[in-house]
């Protein structure tokens, strides 16, 4: 069982361009070798912003495939122009949600911001412990 106190932060994407809609290049993320429970997600601003927007976090059920994919159902992050350089943007989930190996997180900005504005953006996450035999989408090798 996981604790408060394993909460994790990571880091996805850098540099991500929010005067675009459309999912964030570099911005898919998901575990590997176990599960693990989003807990949030975050943006810290590394160029002010100069017009409100929005980022959402998207749940991919397949890895690289969007059937089945969410809107926002990991996080959603509106940005304003009080957001300005080394500020950081959080939403935490009410409820955790689990994402499994051959799952992924996926960052998409639905509402652009001004012209140059830019972050980075990440995950708060702890783990939720799993024999890997037991998740559908692990395969041992022979």
């Amino acid at each position: 069982m996981s604790h408060v106190n394993e909460l994790t932060q990571v880091m996805v994407v850098r540099g991500v361009d929010l005067n675009s809609v459309a999912d964030v290049t570099g911005g898919v993320w998901g575990p590997v070798a176990f599960p693990v429970m989003i807990r949030g997600i975050f943006a810290v601003i590394t160029n002010a912003i100069a017009a409100a927007g929005v980022v959402k976090a998207d749940k991919r059920p397949t890895a690289g495939d969007d059937t089945g994919r969410g809107d926002g159902d990991l996080g959603v992050l509106t940005f304003s122009t009080a957001h300005t350089l080394g500020k950081v943007v959080y939403h935490l989930l009410t409820d955790p949600v689990k994402l499994s190996p051959g799952e992924e997180l996926v960052f998409q900005c639905t509402d652009a911001t001004g012209a140059s504005d830019t972050c980075t953006l990440g995950i708060l996450m702890y783990p939720s412990w799993e024999t890997p035999a037991n998740i559908a989408s692990m395969i041992a090798t022979a």
